[in-house]
């Protein structure tokens, strides 16, 4: 029992101790986002990562912050590959990156220091435009609430350990990790098995669904949480939906998405709803929060930075053409309202 005690006792204190020594690394993205301009190094032996979405192998990494030649901070790191659909069509598919090096820590401090990085599938600047009208998406819906993840842009330069030099900087971006988003929302995260959407928050998920159909986006169920993630505010218990993972809506367009199975129609550009039946004047209310933001939606498009004229240009191309919908009584019983309760439910 007191030998018990004590393990127990050491390993408390060998956390705080750990902790206590790199505050920072709690708080990843909240460190990273203090550079107004970011860029990354990253050198990995990139070729072990397995396409294999079984094999969850995380390799050693150095991660620099840099400004120009000049290097900020460095940290041994750990990369393991993420995703699914990218992570078997991409030449580099999305990665995690444990700030956590050959030490062993708890699973629970592991994940407070893990961030999500998207950078281009593929070597061409087709690629760079779609990792940058994904970032704009993320922005849009960071426009509409708090109550979504925030992502920070980076330039980035990946070094192979089997090459003799660096690949050419391209733009990626961070995506604010779960734990810290809870923390700003004074919520915590919960993953069931299977989630009812009628379980969550009714305005919060209306509008949800709302910007789902306004950027394209089918790829998405709350049944198995698909592309969302669940969390419960600590001092109202609405459990709450956050959207994520944007590279298969309309606004993107990226060439190897697809609708979700089922889905009545026959590319991304087409818009189809998914939400719960619900009296007209329920959904009227967001329909209104979205009116009423049309302007800075459109103008968060015509600002964002990095992204191509024709990209930025087609993003909003894209996002305006959902407006007329909303204005329109006719549209929106035959778009919206009538495709009520046709979620994929796993």
């Amino acid at each position: 029992m007191t030998c018990k005690y004590f393990t127990t006792l050491a390993l408390c204190l060998w956390a705080l101790t750990l902790t206590a020594q790199t505050p920072e690394l709690d708080h990843p993205f909240q460190m990273l986002t203090q550079y107004d301009s970011l860029e990354v190094y990253l050198e990995a032996d990139f070729k072990k990562l397995p396409k294999d979405k079984s094999k969850n192998i995380w390799l050693p990494a150095v991660f620099q912050v840099r400004a120009g030649e000049k290097t900020l901070r460095t940290f041994d790191v750990s990369i393991q590959a993420r995703g699914n659909n990218r992570r078997e069509v991409c030449d580099m598919p999305p990665l995690k990156i444990r700030f956590v090096g050959a030490e062993k820590i708890p699973d629970s401090v592991a994940e407070l220091r893990t961030l999500k990085m998207v950078a281009p599938c593929k070597g061409s600047s087709n690629y760079e435009a779609l990792i940058l009208k994904e970032a704009l998406v993320y922005s849009l819906y960071e426009h509409m609430t708090p109550e979504s993840f925030r992502t920070k842009l980076m330039r980035l330069t990946l070094k192979d350990r089997s090459r003799k030099n660096a690949y050419d900087p391209v733009h990626a971006f961070f995506i604010e990790p779960e734990a810290e988003m809870a923390e700003r929302l004074h919520c915590y995260a919960i993953k069931p098995n299977v989630m009812s959407p009628r379980g969550l928050e009714e305005s919060a998920f209306n509008r949800v669904c709302i910007f789902e159909y306004m950027v394209g986006n089918t790829d998405w169920t709350p049944y198995n949480r698909h592309n969302m993630r669940i969390l419960i505010n600590r001092t109202t218990n609405a459990v709450i939906a956050v959207p994520y993972d944007f590279d298969y809506c309309g606004a993107v367009d990226a060439p190897y998405a697809v609708p979700q199975t089922g889905a009545p129609i026959q590319h991304v550009r087409q818009r189809y709803f998914f939400g719960l039946c619900r009296p007209k004047e329920d959904y009227q209310r967001v329909f209104d929060v979205f009116l009423a933001q049309k302007e800075p939606l459109l103008k968060r498009c015509d600002t964002f930075p990095y992204i191509s004229k024709s990209a930025r240009e087609g993003v909003k191309s894209y996002i305006e053409s959902f407006f007329p919908i909303l204005e329109n009584p006719k549209a929106v019983r035959k778009e919206i309202l009538e495709h009520c309760d046709n979620f994929k439910k796993g």
